[in-house]
């Protein structure tokens, strides 16, 4: 029942008196939390600054991202050797920017259909460069999404 009242104020609509609202636009900070399975799929701690708020073990679906696969446990696709090696580059980039950058998420509040909070991640410089880089595109530049094998 808490998680559905955290989950209704940051989704719905101004909370506790303040004027707040989710907009593709509107970028909440973010850390990792734990390992990092695959590519697509980070576990983030979410922070809402303006209302002093934090979603804990937030599990996330990067949107329109489906990243090369790091074991076969996905038993609805073939998955070969060349597609588990790139699986594993993907993850281990993504962790090295993650650790190199500020990571930020945007959000509509949808979820997936396994309940992951679907979000659009964005980098920028840990000294507040104004370069905002997005996650996806650099993905896709590396050549790290199952749609490019």
């Amino acid at each position: 029942m808490k998680k559905l009242l955290i989950l209704a104020c940051l989704f719905v609509g101004p909370a506790y008196g303040a004027e707040w609202k989710t907009t593709p636009q509107t970028k909440y900070p973010v850390t990792l939390v734990g390992d990092l399975h695959d590519a697509d799929s980070p576990v983030f701690n979410i922070f809402v600054p303006d209302l002093d708020l934090a979603l804990i073990n937030q599990k996330t679906r990067i949107e329109n991202f489906d990243s090369c696969e790091v074991n076969r446990v996905r038993r609805t696709v073939i998955i070969t050797k060349e597609e588990l090696r790139r699986g594993i580059e993907a993850r281990d980039y993504v962790i090295d920017l993650f650790k190199k950058y500020a990571v930020y998420i945007s959000t509509k509040g949808k979820r997936d259909a396994y309940g992951r909070l679907l979000v659009t991640v964005y980098l920028t410089d840990k000294e507040h460069n104004p370069e905002v880089l997005d996650l996806k595109d650099l993905i896709f530049e590396n050549k790290y999404d199952r749609s490019q094998l």
